[in-house]
C-alpha cells in the first residue's frame, strides 16, 4: 500500500466440513485461528450462519432444553471461551431463561480473544489451542447434529 502498511495484515486458518454445493464457507460451522496486528483469536462458530441453521438450532433446543443447558453450564464453568455474535432486534422467546441468550443469536461463535504478547509466542500455545479445541468438541457435535450433519 502507498502508506507503507502491508496489503494483508492478518493470518488465519480454518477447519470445517466441506460445504454443500452452493453453501458459502461463512455459513459452515468452523474451527478457526486468527492472528492480526491487534490480537489473536481462536474458537468455533459461524461467521454468518444462515437463518435456517439458527432455526434448526432453536428447534433442537426446544426439543430438549436441559440437554443444551448442560453445554451452557460447561461453557460457564470456564473462562477461555465466550459466546459472541449478533442478536435479533426482536427477542425470540426461549424455552428457559438459561437458553435465552443463545436463542436470540443471528449467528454465533465461542471465541477466545488473546492479546499480542508472551502467550502467543509461548511454546505452550499449541497445547493451549489443542486443549481449547478439545473442550469445544461437545459443542461441535451438538451444533453439527442440529444442522443436519453427522
Amino acid at each position: 500500500m502507498k502508506d507503507g502498511r502491508p496489503y494483508k495484515d492478518a493470518l488465519w486458518f480454518s477447519v470445517e466440513k466441506p460445504s454443500a454445493e452452493g453453501v458459502e464457507n461463512s455459513a459452515v460451522l468452523t474451527f478457526w485461528f486468527d492472528l492480526n496486528p491487534e490480537n489473536w483469536t481462536y474458537g468455533l462458530g459461524y461467521y454468518a450462519a444462515k437463518a435456517a441453521t439458527m432455526e434448526k438450532l432453536r428447534a433442537r433446543i426446544d426439543d430438549n432444553p436441559q440437554e443444551f443447558e448442560k453445554l451452557i453450564d460447561l461453557l460457564n464453568s470456564q473462562d477461555e471461551f465466550k459466546l459472541d455474535g449478533p442478536e435479533y432486534a426482536r427477542k425470540k422467546q426461549a424455552p428457559t431463561e438459561k437458553t435465552q441468550e443463545w436463542y436470540n443469536k443471528k449467528s454465533f461463535s465461542l471465541i477466545h480473544f488473546g492479546k499480542i504478547g508472551e502467550d502467543l509466542f509461548s511454546a505452550n500455545l499449541v497445547d493451549k489451542i489443542v486443549s481449547g479445541y478439545s473442550f469445544l468438541m461437545p459443542f461441535y457435535d451438538y451444533f453439527i447434529k442440529a444442522d443436519g450433519g453427522q
